[in-house]
């Protein structure tokens, strides 16, 4: 909390929000959202230190077990968190970490030396989540990414394609084949995955702001994703 109250002082003094909410504490934020939400570092196998974050339901046991990986430059603890707090208002604990030099987590700042590293970090701290807590047994789970880390997650269903009973990620654009000529959303509804689709159109300067940007993409949506959905998209962010 002492942390928190020092970054608040100093980012309202340089007018940066705290979180992509605000400046409310996070507790409060939770707590306000009907959630309970923690943090903390977890160390992988090979001794890499990584931050990780979970958002629970008020419910116990929960409807199932949602674990989640972020995008390449991404992390863990700014908009991503509107995801997993909107799955645990629906009842879904929710689990992520920063990937290795993403985030709070250790390594150098954006590197992915090998991906297949990246890959034995989720999977490790995944299972360790299923096994601590006699709730989380007998629960339905599931992985969900974003851009990499949608890579990131197939990686991690071939691995261990009898752990997760679902797979969510986002992968663009859903036209890509492969070798043999077939959709790569075919291909993924084939391996029980689910393939979504994020659909702004990237971020244009805010008129009148004082340097601020806001994401572009409701003009045409609707024309737009009735082509993602004819193309392999189910779901949206």
């Amino acid at each position: 909390m002492k942390e928190e109250e020092s970054l608040l002082s100093t980012q309202t003094q340089s007018g940066q929000l705290l979180h992509y909410w605000g400046n409310t504490p996070e507790q409060e934020y939770y707590s306000l959202q009907g959630i309970k939400a923690s943090k903390s570092f977890y160390t992988s196998p090979r001794g890499l230190k990584l931050f990780t974050r979970q958002w629970l339901p008020l419910l116990s046991p929960p409807r199932g077990l949602i674990f989640m990986v972020h995008g390449y430059g991404n992390d863990i603890s700014w908009t991503f968190q509107a995801t997993p707090i909107f799955l645990a208002q629906q009842g879904f604990a929710c689990f992520a970490l920063d990937l290795e030099g993403h985030g709070q987590s250790h390594g150098l700042r954006a590197f992915v030396p090998d991906v297949h590293l990246l890959v034995q970090d989720c999977l490790a701290f995944f299972t360790l989540v299923k096994q601590q807590e006699t709730q989380f047994l007998n629960v339905p789970c599931f992985l969900y990414g974003e851009s990499m880390g949608g890579a990131i997650c197939l990686l991690i269903h071939f691995a261990e394609p009898e752990a997760f009973q679902d797979q969510t990620l986002f992968t663009f654009p859903e036209t890509r084949a492969t070798t043999d000529g077939r959709k790569i959303a075919d291909v993924l509804v084939e391996q029980n995955i689910v393939p979504g689709i994020k659909v702004d159109e990237g971020l244009v300067p805010l008129a009148g702001s004082n340097n601020e940007s806001w994401c572009q993409g409701l003009d045409g949506l609707a024309s737009r994703s009735a082509a993602y959905y004819q193309q392999g998209a189910r779901f949206a962010k």
